[in-house]
């Protein structure tokens, strides 16, 4: 029965054969055609090369038990092969050539292996991470930038009325004029939240050179007024009817905003119409300071800022402080990934300062 014994190479092999005469008594072997006949110390064993194994297996001997000196004879695919001459094979010469890993070189493999594998693994999630956290940062910074940037064009255009000063309408005029336009800016502290409303102009600049009608819905605004800016008399004011307009006619078209946080979101609502949406998510805090001048006469703030807009005083705003908070965890900021970002801006009453 043929069993494998070990990998020995070939060209290292016949290396020592070739060192070696058959005739000599020193040999370690007698090769014949590819087959390789020892004699070992305790029996004889024939050995035959496998080219498509690349290696020497083991054959079945027919003189097995015989004593040494005595030729060896072995059958290889039927044919019997005898040496003449045998003597033991050095045992370096199988032993050296049958190199492998063993299971303390095989975990020492294993362990680096995995070593190494976790510090790369470490080294993207650390990346990972990095990323993230850049990412919420500059999506906090953008979302703050853009409330204050629309908070600080609503508040400019307060009062904006184009050439019309309402306050020093005729009697007979000014009782036309919608009762919210006498408070273009209030604010309400309610139970949960507080809004602030703003009656701000749609830029428009439409000029106008045949007669046509104009609605207030045609602008998304709540109100619309129509003048020529010369005569007093003549100006035309409507939320819902059309108004009729000529060549040379100014249109102002006025709508009004309402602001609030709930729930850590900053929502809107248009001229009082329909359910308020939200319009950025993350704010942990918005407060609202208010500038008020001595008296209507005076252009500039008189003390310090108020957290309310007394309903009687609400034409002597003349700017408002914005503070606000954001954060990724407006629930608890402290423990958000991103710090919380805290962002400040006075803005101006132009039409009521310049």
């Amino acid at each position: 029965m043929v069993r494998k014994l070990c990998s020995i190479d070939r060209r290292g092999l016949h290396q020592e054969q070739r060192r070696r005469q058959y005739s000599s008594t020193r040999s370690g072997g007698f090769h014949r055609g590819g087959h390789l006949l020892l004699a070992q110390k305790h029996g004889r064993y024939c050995y035959q090369w496998r080219p498509r194994d690349y290696q020497y297996q083991l054959v079945r001997s027919q003189n097995s038990g015989r004593r040494r000196g005595y030729p060896l004879r072995c059958v290889f695919g039927g044919q019997v092969v005898t040496s003449s001459l045998h003597s033991p094979l050095k045992a370096s010469l199988i032993g050296r050539r049958c190199a492998g890993f063993g299971l303390i070189e095989l975990m020492i493999a294993l362990t680096l292996g995995l070593v190494l594998v976790m510090g790369v693994v470490q080294v993207f999630i650390a990346s990972k991470q990095t990323l993230v956290v850049q990412r919420a940062a500059a999506t906090l910074q953008e979302d703050a930038r853009y409330l204050l940037g629309r908070l600080s064009q609503e508040l400019r255009m307060l009062n904006m009325y184009g050439c019309l000063d309402l306050a020093r309408l005729p009697e007979s005029i000014r009782s036309a004029v919608p009762p919210a336009l006498e408070a273009p800016i209030s604010y309400s502290v309610g139970s949960t939240a507080g809004t602030l409303t703003l009656i701000t102009a749609v830029p428009n600049a439409e000029i106008f050179t045949a007669d046509t009608t104009r609605r207030a819905s045609n602008y998304g605004a709540r109100w619309l007024i129509v003048t020529n800016c010369r005569d007093t008399d003549d100006l035309r004011i409507a939320s819902a009817d059309e108004l009729d307009v000529r060549p040379g006619d100014l249109v102002i078209p006025l709508r009004q905003v309402e602001y609030r946080v709930k729930n850590h979101a900053l929502q809107i609502r248009n001229n009082g119409a329909g359910n308020f949406q939200t319009l950025i998510e993350g704010v942990a805090d918005l407060s609202l300071g208010f500038g008020l001048a001595a008296s209507a006469d005076d252009r500039q703030v008189s003390g310090g800022y108020m957290d309310e807009i007394p309903a009687a005083q609400a034409q002597l705003v003349r700017s408002v402080k914005l503070d606000l908070q954001m954060s990724d965890n407006p629930q608890s900021p402290e423990d958000g990934q991103v710090r919380a970002q805290n962002f400040m801006q006075v803005v101006a009453i132009r039409n009521r300062i310049d």
